[in-house]
């Protein structure tokens, strides 16, 4: 160190009034913080996984399984077309128009065995 920075008197420990705002800047950042997290952790921990499990136990994923086995083919065929000719066919289950001839269509891995 220089010499100037050996003159400048600096306290080895805090005391005083800077100890005591110290305690309370500490005191209060550990109530804060922990009351943030006691929020945070009701809403969106617990609360939150309790409305997904009641939602999920409503769900009728039989209904769903059918829904998607049914549409699938539909569903692969928009995303080809789209990959062949960069046009999205709009939302929902629409049949895209046929591909022209000699086309190759992906192998594409589905969701559902054909059987």
């Amino acid at each position: 160190m220089s010499e100037v920075a050996n003159r400048i008197p600096r306290p080895a420990t805090i005391k005083g009034h800077h100890q005591r705002a110290l305690i309370k800047a500490l005191s209060l950042a550990g109530v804060v913080s922990t009351t943030a997290a006691g929020i945070f952790t009701y809403f969106y921990v617990y609360k939150l996984h309790y409305q997904h499990r009641t939602w999920w136990a409503n769900f009728d994923h039989q209904a769903r399984i059918e829904r998607i086995k049914e549409n699938e083919k539909v569903f692969f065929d928009k995303w080809e077309y789209f990959w062949r000719t960069g046009t999205w066919v709009g939302a929902g289950n629409i049949q895209p128009p046929a591909l022209p001839e000699g086309t190759h269509y992906g192998d594409n891995p589905r969701l559902f065995r054909e059987q």
